[in-house]
């Protein structure tokens, strides 16, 4: 009998000691910057092309006109300027000429970058992803999802930040009026990208992922999303979930910085979200639900104490200057309900942001 009683008990014990421990580094002489993304909801300029929502038809009865769009541009000009990051990756942005007039009223971005390749060639898709910056820009390039036309490629950006380069890859995933294999199409594209990169490379997985940083768990039960058979593009591909091991542990665990610090290759990542209280993660509101939908990922080459590296406990989202509204909700940009522009309000998303040193 001594001996099965004590065969359990030493398996526990084993199955919670294999945690590497989290190495940082001091940040205080260090040089640093800023890295955000926002959605900004739908920021289409006044030129008619024929792709625009019906809503956003220039100079149409929806009175998307030089005022509303002046408003617009202001109100997200005010949320950046709050904010002040030094890189800022934008999902929603319909154009060049939208982006330059956002550009242009923030006055402190001489670098810019926006995915167009696979909105041109469509003529269907609507709005694109773009990149501001304070830092020269090595290279722009996209990552190519070529599963569906209205996958949108995922804007890679090189940004020089003191000696080191910084790759960042904006994302915007499928909404979830699709089912899950459509972001794991995504996530599989950008992987395979990502496994072209050396190990120690610092980059940043970023934007809006239409996906929960815990989503292998919030969609289990949708017969709409959860069409893979519990697996995610954020979580599996992406790696922000291991196989946690042991006997009594569920089936999947978060990847922790420790874990993503001292792996030996790069294909766990580390997700910003875990840096905040569980009620505090949220960055969207749908029917009153929390959702995160937006996300910062980072790289092992952001934590291996060498050069471009995390600042701990940086992570937040922006719920300031009016971005919500009395009753704690996000204040989107306003619609009546013959959809005409009101004139106020900024984005149905709050941006998120994080520091990084150098």
């Amino acid at each position: 009998m001594k001996h099965l009683l004590f065969i359990p008990v030493l398996a526990i014990f084993i199955g919670c000691g294999d945690t590497p421990d989290f190495v940082s580094i001091d940040h205080s002489k260090r040089e640093h910057i800023r890295v955000a993304t926002y959605n900004v909801e739908n920021l289409f300029d006044l030129t008619y092309n024929g792709s625009e929502y019906l809503e956003y038809i220039p100079d149409s009865p929806t009175n998307w006109n030089k005022e509303n769009y002046q408003k617009k541009i202001e109100n997200i000009s005010k949320v950046i300027r709050d904010i002040d990051p030094d890189i800022i990756g934008l999902e929603e942005i319909e154009s060049k000429e939208a982006l330059l007039d956002l550009k242009e009223n923030l006055g402190t971005y001489k670098y810019f970058a926006i995915a167009d390749e696979k909105l041109k060639k469509s003529g269907k898709a609507s709005v694109t992803m773009a990149l501001l910056s304070k830092f020269p820009i090595e290279s722009i390039s996209e990552v190519k999802v070529t599963n569906h036309p209205m996958n949108r490629n995922i804007l890679e950006v090189v940004v020089k930040v003191g000696k080191e380069p910084l790759h960042i890859f904006v994302n915007h995933w499928k909404a979830k009026s699709g089912p899950e294999t459509k972001r794991i199409r995504s996530a599989e594209y950008l992987k395979e990208r990502l496994d072209k990169l050396s190990d120690s490379t610092p980059y940043i997985l970023l934007g809006d992922f239409n996906s929960n940083y815990n989503e292998y768990i919030t969609f289990q039960n949708s017969k709409n999303l959860n069409d893979s058979d519990g697996k995610t593009g954020i979580n599996h591909t992406l790696g922000t979930v291991k196989d946690a091991g042991g006997w009594f542990s569920s089936k999947y665990e978060f990847v922790s910085k420790g874990v993503a610090q001292n792996q030996r290759g790069n294909d766990l990542h580390y997700s910003l979200w875990l840096e905040l209280p569980e009620d505090d993660r949220w960055s969207y509101k749908y029917n009153k639900k929390k959702d995160t939908l937006d996300s910062m990922i980072i790289s092992k080459g952001l934590l291996d104490s060498t050069g471009l590296e995390y600042v701990d406990g940086t992570f937040k989202v922006y719920r300031e200057g009016g971005v919500l509204d009395s009753k704690g909700n996000v204040f989107r940009w306003k619609k009546d309900s013959k959809k005409r522009h009101l004139g106020e309000g900024f984005s149905d998303h709050l941006p998120i942001y994080a520091d990084f040193s150098y």
